[in-house]
């Protein structure tokens, strides 16, 4: 099954797909999300109220009340009479953004390793999807592709886990890294030595090496701190 990237529906359609049990203001805050995730909004814009309360085909009010939930997750702030604004990440920002994932996405794969999960295509099946549509979109350089399933391989191997709340942990997470990457104002292609490592990964966990997949994950999510703390300076 083709995993569906960040920005595959508009915000207005990803809201309707959405479950109708979820209250409103979730269902804002997670489109939201998802754009901030897509690269779509980046750090430090201002999210005018009426243009995107349009766009989400959502009442001013129903946007706010999923301000209010984005800014429990750090990803926005308002500044009074000035309107709410993406979150630009610091290097404080940046350790405890890794420390996390490093928790989580590790911390999925040693419990893949402790409960003797079997190995083969099936198991990995998304995340070697993702690493094999990322090498076609490095090969056809559209770099903006390459970070939107850079974002979905590892939200695929949170999904790994099999529980909704580790999925739901990994969403804010996510979106910050993606902004914490676009506030440096790097070129597209920096992504593209993220495809030979997700490849590798993904193979890793397709042979059912789960430990090993844990410590190169760990290694990898160092590596990409240190890249983002040098250029923060």
């Amino acid at each position: 099954m083709q995993a569906m990237t960040a920005q595959s529906l508009s915000p207005r359609a990803s809201l309707a797909r959405s479950d109708a049990s979820v209250p409103a203001r979730r269902r804002v805050a997670a489109a939201v999300r998802a754009m901030i995730t897509a690269g779509e909004i980046g750090p430090g814009e201002h999210l005018r109220e009426l243009d995107l309360a349009g766009r989400l085909g959502v009442s001013r009010n129903t946007l706010r009340e999923g301000f209010r939930e984005l800014a429990g997750d750090g990803l926005v702030r308002h500044e009074p009479n000035r309107g709410v604004f993406v979150a630009a990440p610091t290097a404080e920002d940046v350790r405890r953004l890794y420390t996390a994932r490093r928790i989580l996405e590790c911390g999925v794969l040693h419990e893949q390793a402790r409960t003797h999960a079997l190995s083969g295509p099936g198991v990995a099946a998304e995340v070697l999807d993702v690493t094999a549509r990322a090498l076609h979109a490095a090969e056809r350089q559209e770099w903006r592709l390459v970070g939107d399933l850079n974002m979905d391989f590892h939200a695929a191997v949170v999904r790994l886990g099999g529980s909704a709340v580790l999925d739901a942990a990994a969403a804010p997470l996510l979106a910050h890294a993606r902004l914490a990457f676009r506030s440096l104002d790097l070129p597209g292609a920096l992504h593209a030595h993220f495809v030979e490592t997700n490849r590798s990964l993904a193979e890793t966990m397709r042979d059912g090496a789960w430990e090993q997949a844990a410590g190169d994950m760990r290694s990898y999510l160092l590596a990409a701190e240190a890249e983002l703390l040098e250029g923060l300076g």
